[in-house]
């Protein structure tokens, strides 16, 4: 059967409630393997092999992986009880700014058109952990302050639990109570569309100079790993960051070079 001229595979998919974009990769996978078995019987050595060429071809872990799901899938259409070998995708440590990048990109957020505000993005997203969608979605009502703590409230995952994130920089503290002071409980802080949010923090990455792509997730990585490295607690840093599984915020904890020459240099003898 090929995929491309029968619809069976994919009604099949559709039957499992899967989403329109796995539906795509997966029926796109498997005719890929269909074009490999150029007429062969798809088999699940015919399968092993298809994998083994693929990763000959360059490709990551992550796609090899995502490509044994889909023949894994097809195989269950085939009434076919294939044992593929599984793939570990690659593990990519956090993408973080050092401590003289972020200085330095919270003094172009600076001098933009909107400086104010920008800045103001800006710090929430590096020293709060807030996610870019969090930000966006934040009004004046979800700050609070509760004697000489400031609170941030977000809602956050499926079961839209609330998480409470304290504001403890002073200057940051002065900076939100600046910018909110006359806006009604309901108004939007920053009424930004998210592709929007992306070319600005681009942009001011590019003015301050980095040599990497900014972009507003790399904020959050800089957050978790500034407060680690600063020697913040790791439970207090995943419940900021709002991490289900303390295994995601341990990722933050991987020693860069740098860490390594830093560390080595204080006990040189």
């Amino acid at each position: 059967m090929t995929i491309g001229t029968n619809s069976d595979f994919k009604t099949h998919l559709e039957s499992r409630g899967l989403s329109p974009h796995t539906i795509r990769a997966f029926t796109s996978d498997v005719r890929g393997f269909e074009t490999f078995l150029a007429g062969g019987q798809p088999t699940e050595q015919a399968a092993e092999a298809f994998l083994a060429n693929e990763k000959r071809r360059g490709l990551s872990n992550k796609t090899c992986a995502r490509k044994r799901t889909s023949l894994l899938a097809y195989a269950r259409f085939l009434g076919k009880p294939w044992n593929l070998p599984s793939i570990r995708p690659e593990q990519k440590l956090p993408e973080a700014l050092s401590e003289v990048e972020a200085k330095a990109v919270l003094e172009a957020a600076r001098h933009t058109q909107n400086g104010e505000r920008d800045r103001l993005m800006v710090e929430l997203m590096m020293r709060a952990g807030l996610r870019s969608a969090e930000l966006l979605e934040l009004s004046a009502s979800d700050i609070s302050e509760e004697g000489p703590i400031m609170w941030i409230s977000v809602v956050q995952g499926k079961g839209s639990k609330e998480r409470r994130i304290p504001v403890v920089s002073k200057s940051l503290q002065t900076s939100l109570r600046r910018y909110i002071k006359g806006m009604s409980s309901s108004d939007p802080l920053f009424p930004m569309k998210s592709r929007n949010l992306r070319k600005l923090v681009a942009r001011i990455g590019r003015e301050a100079g980095l040599s990497k792509q900014l972009h507003p997730h790399m904020l959050r990585h800089t957050s978790a790993t500034m407060y680690l490295r600063k020697g913040a607690n790791l439970e207090s840093v995943r419940k900021t960051l709002g991490h289900e599984s303390l295994s995601t915020t341990q990722k933050y904890l991987a020693l860069t070079d740098e860490d390594v020459a830093r560390d080595l240099a204080k006990a040189a003898w």
